[in-house]
């Protein structure tokens, strides 16, 4: 039985160690990282990773780190990873007592291109839909998104890209070199195959998604399956 693991514990979100077997297994890019369990940890990893990096907390009852305030940006110093760490698991404790620390996800931080959203989800009338859009903060306040029913071909990946408004953004703005969309187009025709292989999932959030001038790259994945 797919995700029998966290099925068994009760959960509806797939921990951090499924959903990145789940992206290698479809060869979805994701940024840099590594898993830690102590401070000290972080901070090799963090030095082998290269500066600046991501710092998130990992805990099993939390399925969005940034409303728990699990999220540390831009760090730049094993010292800098070091209070980050402390801070994060103060945060967790405060947002919901009893809340249990796996540990700490460190990743790259990618400082250029522009953010997307990847969306799957089970529609009750049209089964698995895919959704694209601009993403990071924007993606609630401007909605700036397109759907197709799975499974979709490449005509369908560049249209989803095409007929969204901010869609000028990837072919070079105020002077900017135009972007990697042929790679953004496989992660479209990827997730596509992802969700008619793996109807046990109800929903799959990519976010955000870094279109950039060479590749683009995922910097955080959320996967909630049916029970």
């Amino acid at each position: 039985m797919k995700f029998a693991k966290t099925r068994e514990a009760g959960k509806k979100f797939l921990s951090h160690e499924e959903v990145k077997k789940i992206l290698d297994d479809y060869h979805l890019p994701i940024v840099r990282e590594g898993v830690a369990t102590t401070a000290d940890e972080a901070i090799r990893i963090s030095n082998t990773i290269g500066y600046p990096i991501v710092l998130k907390i990992l805990s099993p009852d939390i399925s969005h780190k940034t409303e728990a305030h699990g999220v540390k940006l831009n760090l730049r110093s094993g010292r800098e990873v070091e209070e980050a760490c402390s801070d994060l698991l103060t945060k967790l404790r405060t947002y919901q007592s009893g809340a249990k620390a796996e540990g700490f996800l460190i990743q790259e931080m990618v400082e250029d291109g522009i953010e997307t959203i990847v969306g799957l989800h089970q529609d009750p009338t049209f089964g698995p839909v895919l959704m694209f859009g601009i993403g990071g903060v924007w993606v609630e306040l401007l909605r700036d998104i397109s759907f197709r029913v799975l499974p979709i071909h490449r005509l369908d990946a560049i249209d989803m890209v095409e007929e969204i408004k901010g869609s000028h953004l990837f072919k070079g703005f105020r002077g900017k070199p135009p972007l990697d969309t042929d790679s953004l187009h496989e992660i479209l025709l990827s997730v596509s195959r992802l969700g008619s292989d793996l109807p046990e999932i109800q929903e799959m959030d990519l976010n955000p998604v870094f279109v950039r001038e060479h590749g683009t790259l995922i910097a955080d994945a959320r996967i909630i399956v049916g029970l």
